[in-house]
């Protein structure tokens, strides 16, 4: 006599239960650092930007000698005023003579300023 094995198809309800929590825990796990990354993303894109107009308004300078800083910030021809990642920029020198470009980055809701000694920071 031959016993016929029957072979199971399928998962069982244990089985999946235990996928469907192991996902659950990796999510979790994923969601805040994902968060944070794309903060970071869009801090370095409003970064790049602000060095980007502050370039723009130092080779406007350089073209034009009578020019003053203020005078980037009225938007002339080839300075960069606004984008898409940050509101109205504001030009402006300190007495060491470095100019800085100031902005809101819309994303975030924070203030950056990058100069032209080449530091940047975000508040």
């Amino acid at each position: 006599m031959e016993k016929s094995v029957q072979r199971r198809k399928g998962f069982t309800l244990i089985e999946v239960l235990i996928v469907v929590a192991i996902l659950a825990i990796l999510i979790s796990l994923a969601i805040p650092k994902f968060k944070q990354y794309r903060e970071n993303a869009q801090k370095q894109a409003c970064l790049a930007d602000l060095r980007t107009a502050l370039s723009s308004c130092v080779a406007y300078l350089a073209e034009n000698t009578s020019a003053n800083v203020t005078d980037c910030s009225s938007g002339p021809d080839g300075v960069i005023t606004s984008t898409k990642n940050v509101g109205s920029i504001t030009f402006s020198n300190d007495s060491a003579g470095n100019i800085s470009a100031t902005a809101t980055c819309t994303p975030l809701g924070v203030t950056c300023t990058v100069s032209s000694n080449g530091t940047a920071s975000c508040s």
